[in-house]
This record gives C-alpha cells, sequence and structure tokens, in this order.
C-alpha cells in the first residue's frame, strides 16, 4: 500500500490493528514507503502495530527476496493483501508455499478487460488464497462473469468512522478559513488527480451550469490532488471553459469531516469506482449527492432516494441534476437524510472491521 493522507483508509487500518490488539495479536502494515502522516503512525503504533516497507519499484526478484524475509522473520498466521496487484501475484503464492495458514486479498477498484493472462493470475489467486474479498457487488460480479472465479469471493464493504461526521461545526468560520464564499452555492468533490475520477467531467458540468443554465452563485470545492502534471491540466481546463472563478482547489486535506460540511451537493463524476468511500462519507454529512452511474457507485448512491445517478460521461445531465438540487432545497434536506440514515446502518467502521476479523478467525470461511 501507499498513504500521502489521513483519510478513510487510513481510519479503517487503526480500527483494525485496534480490534487485533484487543485480541492479543500483533499487526504489520507493510507499505511502499512509511506513511506521510505523522499522526497516522503513531495511532497505529499505539495499537501495538508496526510499519514495513517493501518498495513496488524493485526489481522482480528483489521483490521475491523482500517478501520471503518479510514471510520468514514474522512468521504470519495471516496475510491480507490490498491494491498493489503485481505484488499480490508474489505474496498470495509465496505465503501458501511457506504455509501461511490464511492468506486473504481485497480487491477495491474496478478491473481492466479480462485478457486470457488476467484470467490466469486470477484462476492463480484463487486456488492459493483462502478468501478474495471485494468491497462491492459489482466487483465480485465482474470476477464471476468475466474472470470465472466463482468461488471463495465475498463482498466485504469497508467502513467509516461515523463519529467523524457527527459533528456540527462553525460554517461560517469555515469556509472563511478556506476560501469559500459565503453567499454561494458550493458544489464538493473529494478525490485525486487522475482521468479515472472524471473531474473534468464535472468542470464541463460547472461551465453548463453557469452559461447554459444561467448560474451565477455557484462555485466548485474541489479536494485533492496527485502526484504529476494531470493537476495542471484540470487547472487550464478551468481557464479554457472561463470558469476559474468559479472552482476553489483545497488540495490535499485531512480534515474532509469538516471540509465536508460546508458543502451543499457532493459530486462523483468518476470514469470507474469500486465503491466510493467519499461518497459514503458525504452520505454521512447529509449531502445529496450526484454520481456517475458507474462500478459500485449505485450501490451506495440510490437513485432519487440519496441523491441522482447520471450517465457516465455526461456533463449536461450532471449540471441538470446539480440545478434540481440547487433548487429545491427540501428535497437536498430528503436525500440528506436517507443517506445519513443508510450510511450509519451499512457503513460502520467499527462493525464491517468485526466482520473482517471475524472472518479471519472463522475456521469454515
Amino acid at each position: 500500500m501507499t498513504s500521502d493522507k489521513y483519510g478513510s483508509i487510513e481510519k479503517f487500518n487503526e480500527e483494525v490493528a485496534k480490534q487485533l490488539n484487543e485480541k492479543g495479536y500483533k499487526t504489520y502494515f507493510v507499505y511502499n514507503e512509511v506513511p506521510t502522516n505523522q499522526e497516522y503512525v503513531a495511532n497505529l503504533q499505539s495499537f501495538n502495530a508496526e510499519i514495513l516497507t517493501l518498495s513496488i519499484n524493485w526489481s522482480f526478484w528483489e521483490k521475491i527476496i523482500a517478501v520471503l524475509r518479510i514471510l520468514l522473520k514474522y512468521k504470519p498466521e495471516i496475510v491480507h493483501c490490498h491494491f498493489s496487484f503485481p505484488l499480490i501475484r508474489i505474496i498470495i503464492p509465496l505465503s501458501w508455499l511457506l504455509c501461511v495458514p490464511k492468506r486473504f486479498i481485497t480487491i477495491h477498484s474496478m478491473l481492466g478487460r479480462a485478457t486470457f493472462l488476467g484470467k490466469c493470475w486470477f484462476k492463480m489467486l484463487g486456488i492459493f488464497s483462502t478468501k478474495i474479498f471485494t468491497v462491492s457487488d459489482a466487483i465480485k460480479n465482474q470476477l464471476r462473469n468475466d474472470y470465472q472465479i466463482l468461488k471463495k469471493i465475498k463482498t466485504l464493504r469497508l467502513g467509516i468512522d461515523l463519529n467523524k461526521f457527527d459533528i456540527n461545526p462553525n460554517v461560517k468560520k469555515l469556509k472563511q478559513e478556506y476560501g469559500l464564499p459565503a453567499d454561494k452555492f458550493v458544489v464538493g468533490c473529494v478525490a485525486f488527480h487522475q482521468p479515472i475520477k472524471g473531474i473534468d467531467v464535472l468542470l464541463r458540468a460547472m461551465s453548463v451550469l453557469k452559461y447554459d443554465l444561467g448560474q451565477k452563485d455557484v462555485v466548485l470545492c474541489q479536494v485533492g490532488g496527485f502526484p504529476g502534471d494531470y493537476s495542471e491540466k484540470l487547472y487550464s481546463l478551468t481557464k479554457e471553459l472561463k470558469i476559474e472563478n468559479e472552482v476553489i482547489w483545497l488540495g490535499r486535506q485531512d480534515n474532509v469531516p469538516d471540509i465536508l460540511k460546508t458543502f451543499d451537493v457532493y459530486c462523483q463524476p468518476s470514469r470507474s469506482e469500486g465503491l466510493g468511500l467519499a461518497i459514503v462519507e458525504a452520505l454521512a454529512s447529509k449531502l445529496p449527492v450526484v454520481a456517475a452511474n458507474v462500478g459500485g457507485i449505485p450501490e451506495v448512491v440510490e437513485n432519487e432516494k440519496t441523491g441522482f445517478l447520471v450517465e457516465n460521461e455526461n456533463p449536461k445531465e450532471m449540471a441538470e441534476k446539480i440545478n434540481i438540487l440547487l433548487n429545491f432545497s427540501e428535497l437536498r434536506d430528503e436525500f440528506g437524510a436517507y443517506g445519513y440514515n443508510m450510511a450509519h446502518s451499512q457503513y460502520d467502521r467499527n462493525i464491517q472491521v468485526e466482520k473482517l476479523i471475524e472472518k479471519y478467525f472463522n475456521q469454515q470461511q
């Protein structure tokens, strides 16, 4: 894994370390490099967890040797792989060869086109893993339909720390702190800057709102970033669309629960999404959501209940749905209340971690 923020995934990991520590188990988190947020590192250490590093940039044989050293030194009872698919191909078979009792995988994102080689890799992982978890039914169905993995798969959703979102901050003061206008409708989006997140689609929707629908008192607040030059392309697009004054870029932030309270509507224009924890966080903040109908998003955004689902790559439709919510505050409140209840009933971090740990020690699997 990598970690350059202090978000829901990091807080989920903390809860895993905490609950395992309470059961007398020590947890080792293997990262590409040490996480940048010192509070996160300190919290993991407070739960008797350690951070190890294993670079994804090493050569194939260097990775083999590094994984073997970790497995032989720490002799884990459970290995659980996330995110880094190339390394999973090494870790899971080696764990099996070294007789690690339990070997789990969690797949967080929708998969690409099912090639012959890709199917072979997943067949291999299906053989050597104890269980494959997916964070949404959409990913599970893709594995079954496209990759023909019919056994050992279970949807096990992540969760968020709901207490962090049951807050009542001084919104006026927060808007001043982050340079958000107090007298304008705020559309929010939390996403890293990569094409898959579709932020460019949302920028075009903002242009439609301003120039086609005549909404002059709307701003977009975008939270997130990413190394590389894609951010500059997004900034240039706002100038091309003549909406640079309507977009506020906050960059990476660790206090998303507070910032969400300054939004009126949350938008997720992703081109692909395994589930979308940022959407769950928005629901926990009582925000109505407008999101692309892709991947696992429909499992979180119930159309016309927690918000609106729109066609992928359709800025016009996205703008129209935002416009509806802008004009009808009662509808925003209705969607927000329904979403809040959904988040609390299905995405409580503590409960979801308990379910995960139960799978760790359940002999029946």
